[in-house]
């Protein structure tokens, strides 16, 4: 790929970033590249292990809008396992300029290699789309209100994270008991949500996916509350702390 066309397409992506948006839909995380400056808010959708949706907020410099353009023009519609398959290729390409077998669009930022000090520029919004796609795998899914909310609870406590409980308790039946704890349960699997790390044991995780958490707050009335939408919720209780379930 000649200096040129290398030129040309980062400029290109730059001035007309494919998937930009001042309001980026679905799991996502915020990610930046201290070195320039750059930040990003990286966020997918995904269903049935395809990358349904993907959009971002990105600012910095031209080969970081550009990567993220070029990420999201290659990658939206592709499973997860092809996505991470490319990103090692890619950033193995950056690395030592390796000849790497990816969509000639990635190609193009080949010539990043010869400037060291610009590879994260070009790197840093996939490591971002990555934890995005996490985030997006795990069976709960939380809003930034609520993953804000329960790290400021964590921080509070000096905490290590917040333990997720799933069990049988309450007036109808189900309910989700969060609490601070200082460190992990005894077999129990994390999930990291940005800043936010939830512990939970298997045997609730079998029966929560596709609950979704979020925060609400009322100013006012001065009320605030954590929300959980279980899908196969069927009726809470007065008080929406704890709901019957159909077939689990």
């Amino acid at each position: 790929m000649s200096h040129f066309l290398y030129q040309q397409m980062i400029l290109d992506h730059s001035k007309n970033p494919c998937g930009k948006t001042d309001n980026p839909k679905g799991d996502c995380c915020k990610a930046n590249n201290p070195s320039c400056g750059d930040k990003i808010h990286m966020c997918v959708t995904l269903k049935d292990g395809i990358i349904e949706e993907m959009s971002y907020d990105v600012s910095g410099c031209s080969i970081s809008i550009a990567a993220a353009s070029v990420l999201v023009a290659t990658m939206k519609g592709q499973s997860v396992e092809t996505f991470h398959e490319v990103m090692g290729q890619y950033l193995k390409m950056l690395k030592d300029g390796s000849d790497v077998d990816i969509p000639a669009k990635l190609q193009v930022f080949s010539g990043v290699s010869q400037y060291p000090m610009r590879v994260k520029c070009a790197t840093f919004v996939w490591h971002a789309a990555k934890e995005a796609i996490q985030i997006a795998s795990y069976p709960i899914q939380m809003t930034q209100a609520a993953r804000d909310f329960w790290h400021s609870l964590v921080m509070a406590q000096q905490g290590q994270g917040i333990h997720l409980v799933f069990k049988q308790v309450g007036c109808m039946g189900w309910q989700f008991i969060p609490s601070v704890v200082t460190q992990a349960p005894e077999g129990g699997q994390i999930m990291r949500f940005g800043r936010l790390v939830v512990f939970m044991l298997p045997e609730d995780i079998k029966l929560v996916e596709g609950t979704k958490i979020d925060y609400m707050q009322h100013d006012d009335l001065g009320q605030s509350k954590v929300v959980y939408q279980h899908p196969n919720a069927t009726l809470h209780c007065g008080c929406g702390e704890s709901f019957f379930m159909g077939e689990i």
